[in-house]
């Protein structure tokens, strides 16, 4: 709640005589500026902490903070600081999840079932939704830590970018997440209220094209499928005149009318992880030209490999996180394209790549340097 509790943290490990062996540090905490309608306070707090952990525990490699689930009550910020938390994943020494759909959740702790059928009774709890979190970070550090070789769907996956397929039709929109993900979605839920009446939950309407997640795309949409792979493939009855999508509602319901957590349904992968809640995403206009390629390894520590179907000619162009261009390379009649990272000295960060063919076409990803 307060930078100072850093300080408690530090106090505590010194006295056990551990400060050297603390590797990472699990932060799951941000209900107090939800409720207090001060949401958009939590990221400078937050980095308040990591400054002073850094300085605390040497060793600290990663520090692992999920981002929040959807709670009954509004504020004004939340859905923009689930997406500022999604987007912490992009620096090198964050691990971050999606805790929606996690187990027990009753707004402040992650219980049992049995302890939602019945909250007054706080001797008959389960701590099924806690082990859910142990389960879900303790592969993340595993895989980032201790370099145990996991797939890609230990991650909650993240939207890279959305597209129109085709820029003369606007009726369906692509939604991309990293390679290797393999996109699942969970079937429509119906739950029952504390009325007793049952109320039944739609993907289509987790979907919307406001910035602040509140006007839902549901009444257009007519279907959901996913490539098998890392896409997600939304279809409308109407030509989407908007530019920008989001996923996940602000919040679910309120207090009075909902005794259950938000219920979903998900996009998940095939661990069961869900996907990280997101706003405002620009959707791009992709034209037929845009000469996809496949790019490896990511992460990568000195070199990375452009692979296209067949042979090509355009510019490559390498930009820095804040869009700043830092490499470019003009390339003719070739169909594979290695670039030595080291060559132009980048640092460990994220960046992200760009062929612009002869037509104009646009194809891009991202990589991380190690």
């Amino acid at each position: 709640k307060s930078p100072k509790g850093s300080d408690i943290l530090y106090y505590k490990t010194l006295k056990a005589g551990l400060i050297n062996d603390v590797k990472a540090i699990v932060f799951i905490q941000g209900e107090t500026e939800i409720i207090s309608n001060v949401a958009n306070t939590w990221i400078d707090k937050f980095n308040q902490l990591k400054s002073k952990w850094k300085t605390y525990f040497p060793n600290v490699q990663k520090v692992a903070v999920p981002q929040l689930n959807i709670y009954s009550f509004k504020s004004t910020n939340s859905a923009w600081l689930r997406n500022e938390q999604r987007k912490l994943v992009t620096q090198n020494d964050i691990i971050s999840w999606a805790t929606v759909g996690n187990v027990g959740f009753d707004g402040l702790h992650y219980f049992g079932t049995k302890y939602l059928k019945n909250p007054n009774d706080l001797f008959q709890y389960e701590n099924q939704g806690y082990f859910q979190l142990a389960k879900e970070v303790g592969r993340l550090l595993l895989k980032d830590i201790y370099k145990k070789n996991s797939s890609i769907q230990v991650q909650s996956p993240n939207i890279q970018k959305a597209y129109f397929p085709d820029a003369d039709s606007r009726n369906k929109v692509v939604l991309e997440f990293e390679e290797g993900q393999m996109l699942k979605i969970t079937k429509d839920t119906t739950v029952i209220d504390f009325k007793a009446t049952a109320v039944k939950h739609e993907l289509k309407n987790n979907f919307f094209y406001d910035k602040y997640n509140q006007s839902s795309m549901g009444p257009y949409i007519t279907n959901i499928s996913t490539d098998g792979k890392n896409k997600i493939i939304l279809e409308f009855n109407v030509f989407y005149e908007g530019n920008t999508i989001s996923y996940l509602p602000e919040i679910h319901g309120n207090i009075e009318s909902n005794a259950y957590p938000f219920p979903g349904p998900f996009i998940t992968n095939q661990f069961g992880m869900r996907a990280f809640a997101f706003s405002n995403i620009i959707i791009e206009e992709k034209t037929i030209y845009s000469d996809e390629f496949n790019l490896f390894p990511n992460p990568s520590n000195d070199w990375i490999e452009l692979r296209w179907p067949s042979v090509v000619n355009g510019n490559i162009i390498v930009y820095d996180i804040l869009g700043k261009p830092i490499y470019s390379r003009i390339i003719s009649n070739t169909r594979i394209v290695n670039i030595n990272l080291l060559d132009f000295g980048i640092k460990t960060g994220k960046y992200f790549i760009k062929f612009i063919n002869e037509k104009g076409g646009i194809a891009s990803k991202s990589f991380i340097k190690l």
